[in-house]
């Protein structure tokens, strides 16, 4: 008895693992990458320039990086965008992103180089985001400025760096001259 029953189980098994194997779901989700990263700089004595960090396959492993390169003791506004160029038409992320402010954090850190960086937007429920932000530059020095993207931080937390999960991580080597 208990012979036919566990051969009939491993029997009704054996067909519910194929019949689900075989089943397709209704939507399937498209990875994205992260292969470009732009940081749109202006000042008000007139610069305008785009500092890029890109990598064309989106494997990690940047191809190029722009060095950004600013003048002294002087005031810049900065806004990033972020794009998927894997795809055709290229896929700017900037737009989900913005979308999902509230789950998302921008943080900056300047390493070696003299420059202040603070966010100038909130998200929605008027907590720090990051997409734009305004670097305040003080001597000539060099080093590099490291940009996180942080998914479902917690905002409120005493150190909100240190929550959730990071989208993306790029260094820029940075100059003060």
């Amino acid at each position: 008895m208990k012979k036919h029953f566990f051969s009939g189980f491993i029997g009704l098994l054996t067909i519910t693992v194929l019949s689900l194997s075989s089943c397709k779901p209704d939507t399937q989700t498209a990875t994205e990458f992260i292969t470009r990263i732009v940081l749109h700089m202006e000042n008000t004595n007139g610069f305008s320039q785009d500092f890029v960090w890109e990598d064309a396959n989106g494997d990690g492993i940047p191809e190029s990086i722009d060095t950004i390169a600013l003048a002294p003791n002087t005031a810049y506004t900065c806004t990033v965008h972020v794009y998927d160029d894997t795809v055709d038409p290229v896929n700017d992320i900037t737009a989900e992103i913005k979308a999902e402010n509230t789950a998302h954090l921008l943080v900056y850190t300047a390493i070696n180089a003299d420059v202040a960086i603070v966010r100038t937007d909130a998200d929605d429920n008027g907590a720090p985001f990051g997409l734009a932000t305004q670097w305040n530059t003080g001597a000539n020095s060099s080093g590099k400025t490291n940009i996180r993207l942080i998914h479902e931080p917690d905002k409120s937390a005493s150190d909100p760096t240190a929550t959730g999960e990071t989208d993306f991580e790029v260094e820029f080597p940075t100059r003060i001259q």
